[in-house]
């Protein structure tokens, strides 16, 4: 995960944990650090709802971008 602070940003940096090669699709998608401690938590329950940071929405759209790797 990559921490933004609120506001504009550009050029951002994402790090792979595993090899990534041409063509390949990953999904980018903003989530709010809901108890601030700059650590990404996504944790889904048995019934599959988002109980930590979760994802924001503008309106009913969720903030998330699909890209392939150049």
């Amino acid at each position: 995960f990559t921490y933004l602070s609120a506001g504009s940003t550009e050029n951002v940096t994402i790090q792979f944990d595993h090899p990534a090669e041409t063509g390949d699709k990953f999904l980018v998608m903003l989530h709010k650090d809901a108890d601030e401690d700059r650590v990404f938590d996504f944790v889904f329950v048995e019934d599959g709802i988002n109980v930590e940071d979760t994802a924001v929405f503008e309106g009913t759209q969720m903030i998330a971008h699909v890209f392939a790797v150049p």
